[in-house]
Protein backbone atom coordinates (compact mmCIF):
# COMPACT_ATOMS: atom_id res chain seq x y z
CA UNK A 1 0.00 0.00 0.00
CA UNK A 2 1.38 3.40 -1.22
CA UNK A 3 0.56 6.04 2.00
CA UNK A 4 1.07 9.87 1.23
CA UNK A 5 -0.02 12.90 2.88
CA UNK A 6 -3.20 15.06 3.36
CA UNK A 7 -1.52 17.26 1.05
CA UNK A 8 -0.34 14.81 -1.87
CA UNK A 9 -3.70 13.62 -1.69
CA UNK A 10 -5.07 17.04 -2.49
CA UNK A 11 -2.40 17.83 -4.62
CA UNK A 12 -5.31 17.47 -8.11
CA UNK A 13 -7.97 19.46 -6.52
CA UNK A 14 -8.01 22.26 -8.82
CA UNK A 15 -10.60 25.66 -8.78
CA UNK A 16 -13.80 24.34 -10.14
CA UNK A 17 -14.09 21.05 -8.75
CA UNK A 18 -16.65 19.11 -6.92
CA UNK A 19 -15.46 17.41 -3.20
CA UNK A 20 -17.44 15.26 -1.16
CA UNK A 21 -16.79 15.18 2.59
CA UNK A 22 -17.88 11.80 4.34
CA UNK A 23 -20.77 12.93 6.99
CA UNK A 24 -21.56 13.14 10.72
CA UNK A 25 -18.27 12.58 12.57
CA UNK A 26 -16.70 10.91 9.93
CA UNK A 27 -15.12 13.67 7.93
CA UNK A 28 -11.62 13.54 7.57
CA UNK A 29 -10.03 16.00 9.66
CA UNK A 30 -6.09 16.04 8.52
CA UNK A 31 -7.77 16.02 4.62
CA UNK A 32 -10.21 19.09 5.36
CA UNK A 33 -7.18 21.32 7.14
CA UNK A 34 -5.42 20.43 4.14
CA UNK A 35 -8.01 21.42 1.73
CA UNK A 36 -8.45 25.12 3.98
CA UNK A 37 -4.38 25.77 3.77
CA UNK A 38 -5.05 25.60 0.09
CA UNK A 39 -8.07 27.44 -0.41
CA UNK A 40 -5.90 30.61 -1.21
CA UNK A 41 -5.20 28.83 -4.11
CA UNK A 42 -8.28 27.71 -5.08
CA UNK A 43 -11.77 28.74 -6.48
CA UNK A 44 -15.56 27.67 -6.79
CA UNK A 45 -14.80 24.33 -4.97
CA UNK A 46 -18.13 22.52 -4.50
CA UNK A 47 -18.20 21.18 -0.67
CA UNK A 48 -20.94 18.70 -0.51
CA UNK A 49 -21.91 16.50 2.46
CA UNK A 50 -24.75 15.30 4.02
CA UNK A 51 -24.51 16.42 7.70
CA UNK A 52 -21.50 17.72 9.62
CA UNK A 53 -20.91 17.54 13.57
CA UNK A 54 -17.11 18.15 12.87
CA UNK A 55 -15.13 21.40 12.15
CA UNK A 56 -16.38 23.00 9.06
CA UNK A 57 -13.53 25.91 8.44
CA UNK A 58 -13.97 25.52 4.73
CA UNK A 59 -17.64 26.96 5.58
CA UNK A 60 -16.24 30.20 7.02
CA UNK A 61 -17.62 33.57 5.12
CA UNK A 62 -13.63 34.55 4.73
CA UNK A 63 -13.74 31.60 2.42
CA UNK A 64 -17.24 31.95 0.54
CA UNK A 65 -14.99 32.76 -2.17
CA UNK A 66 -12.99 29.60 -2.80
CA UNK A 67 -15.53 26.79 -0.69
CA UNK A 68 -19.48 26.22 -2.09
CA UNK A 69 -20.79 24.54 1.05
CA UNK A 70 -23.65 22.71 -0.16
CA UNK A 71 -25.12 20.20 2.36
CA UNK A 72 -28.68 18.18 2.45
CA UNK A 73 -28.78 18.99 6.05
CA UNK A 74 -27.81 21.57 7.59
CA UNK A 75 -25.93 21.04 10.98
CA UNK A 76 -25.25 24.52 13.81
CA UNK A 77 -21.53 24.10 12.65
CA UNK A 78 -22.39 25.54 9.29
CA UNK A 79 -25.28 26.95 9.82
CA UNK A 80 -25.01 30.91 9.30
CA UNK A 81 -21.75 30.42 6.72
CA UNK A 82 -23.07 31.08 3.58
CA UNK A 83 -24.22 27.55 2.84
CA UNK A 84 -26.38 26.40 0.07
CA UNK A 85 -29.23 24.41 1.23
CA UNK A 86 -29.93 21.14 -0.97
CA UNK A 87 -33.97 21.11 -0.64
CA UNK A 88 -35.30 18.31 -1.99
CA UNK A 89 -34.63 15.30 0.32
CA UNK A 90 -36.24 12.95 -2.64
CA UNK A 91 -33.37 14.32 -5.05
CA UNK A 92 -31.10 12.94 -2.32
CA UNK A 93 -30.03 9.38 -4.14
CA UNK A 94 -29.41 11.30 -7.42
CA UNK A 95 -27.82 13.77 -6.19
CA UNK A 96 -25.36 11.40 -4.36
CA UNK A 97 -25.17 9.97 -7.37
CA UNK A 98 -23.84 12.71 -9.33
CA UNK A 99 -21.20 13.16 -6.78
CA UNK A 100 -19.88 9.59 -6.13
CA UNK A 101 -21.42 7.81 -9.68
CA UNK A 102 -22.23 5.22 -7.40
CA UNK A 103 -25.79 3.24 -8.33
CA UNK A 104 -28.55 5.29 -5.95
CA UNK A 105 -29.68 1.40 -4.74
CA UNK A 106 -26.69 1.62 -2.34
CA UNK A 107 -28.07 4.88 -0.61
Amino acid sequence: MNWMTAEQALGHLRSGMRVFIGSGCAAPQRLVGALVKRGHELFDVEIIHILTFAGAPYARRELLANFRHNAFFIGPNVRDCGHVPLKCLSGIAQRVREVTGLPAEIF
